[in-house]
């Protein structure tokens, strides 16, 4: 009687853990949906030259009572997110910078260098969640053997989450 309670114990446990793991891999490896909040949604754009079809919150950062959203967009014939990015005083939410596809430009040109920093480390946390480091570190090498060209708030936020980057990162504005 002990020896098949012990197995039937140790069956149920092993399954149990079984299905802890599995649940915990798919968790790991899909980044948390973060409700997009009431008062960014009137500015998210319609009328653009490809509709958007979804829209994820990425980051958000607080300066001086305005708290900036940055938000991945993407229509049907896009693979990777556009940057939108946008800013809630009060109950106003205003459109700060809606990167066209291909046309790159830092942070810093449209919000304070706090608040592009923040916004680039909770875009790369979100990454890490997603894809975890090991990927991470390799875009950036690909980045680095291609051009080696970061902005400014990327390698801040780089840095702060303990990614090794070459001498020959360059920074751009």
């Amino acid at each position: 009687m002990k020896k098949v309670f012990k197995q039937a114990f140790r069956f149920g446990l092993t399954t149990f853990l079984s299905i802890l793991v599995v649940l915990g891999v798919e968790q790991i490896g899909q980044a948390q949906q973060i409700p997009i909040p009431n008062s960014v949604k009137p500015c998210i754009p319609g009328q653009v030259r490809a509709p958007i079809t979804r829209t994820e919150l990425i980051a958000q950062a607080s300066a001086k009572g305005t708290t900036y959203y940055l938000l991945y967009t993407f229509s049907a014939s896009e693979t990777g997110g556009t940057d939108l990015v946008i800013s809630v005083t009060g109950k106003q939410c205003k459109e700060e910078f809606y990167n066209a596809p291909g046309d790159a430009i830092s942070l810093t040109k449209v919000v304070s260098r706090d608040v592009a920093n923040q916004l680039a480390l909770g875009r790369y946390k979100n990454e890490v969640a997603q894809f975890g480091h090991a990927k991470v570190q390799a875009n950036i090498n690909r980045v680095i053997a291609s051009n080696g060209t970061f902005y400014p708030e990327e390698l801040w936020a780089l840095k702060r989450l303990g990614f090794r980057l070459p001498a020959n990162a360059r920074v751009s504005q």
